[in-house]
């Protein structure tokens, strides 16, 4: 008798533990489909709070701390567009770890400088188009002082960490990088 109540209390558990799964993958799926949905808002928000454009020049700088402005409650610092694909997404001034943080972000440096690192993820929206690039492609970055950087993919390659050794590199003046089938992809970018 003892060790029918126990079976059945381990088979509740399961039970329970099963739908507790099924539920924390569900609100998952569903928060991935609202930032989604949501980096078209962004963008357009960034957009107007954009002042005029105008070509944006690497330099030396005693600081080159990246302007950011609040929109929707995440500090952003730009725009990152494919004019040739027609994609445009918003880009966080900071990186978090954790599966919630905002992608894409800045993982470091700075356009300024030429050391700008861009992570984001693979889902659809976001950096999931960093397999089809070619070498080649412009990539352009606008800040929010509204200055233009203008890039040429230089060439794309796998790693198997994101750490800041394997992502920098002193020919690349852009880096963008994306966890993708297990490895990361790194999308290395020189001035146009």
């Amino acid at each position: 008798m003892r060790s029918k109540g126990f079976s059945i209390l381990l088979v509740t558990l399961g039970a329970v533990l099963l739908a507790a799964a099924a539920a924390l993958l569900g609100m998952r799926l569903t928060r991935e489909k609202q930032g989604a949905a949501d980096i078209p808002s962004l963008v357009e928000k960034i957009e107007a709070a954009l002042p005029e454009r105008s070509a944006g020049v690497m330099e030396k700088r005693a600081d080159s701390t990246m302007a950011a402005v609040e929109i929707d409650g995440v500090d952003m610092i730009g725009l990152l567009e494919l004019p040739g694909r027609g994609i445009k997404l918003p880009v966080a001034a900071e990186w978090d770890s954790s599966q919630q943080g905002f992608r894409p972000a800045k993982f470091s440096g700075s356009v300024y400088d030429g050391t700008l690192i861009v992570g984001g993820s693979s889902e659809a929206g976001n950096f999931d188009f960093a397999d089809q690039l070619d070498a080649g492609e412009e990539v352009t970055f606008t800040d929010m002082t509204g200055r233009i950087f203008r890039y040429t993919v230089r060439k794309i390659s796998h790693a198997d960490n994101a750490r800041a050794e394997t992502l920098a590199d002193a020919e690349d003046m852009l880096t963008l990088f994306v966890k993708k089938n297990g490895t990361f992809l790194i999308v290395r970018c020189g001035v146009a």
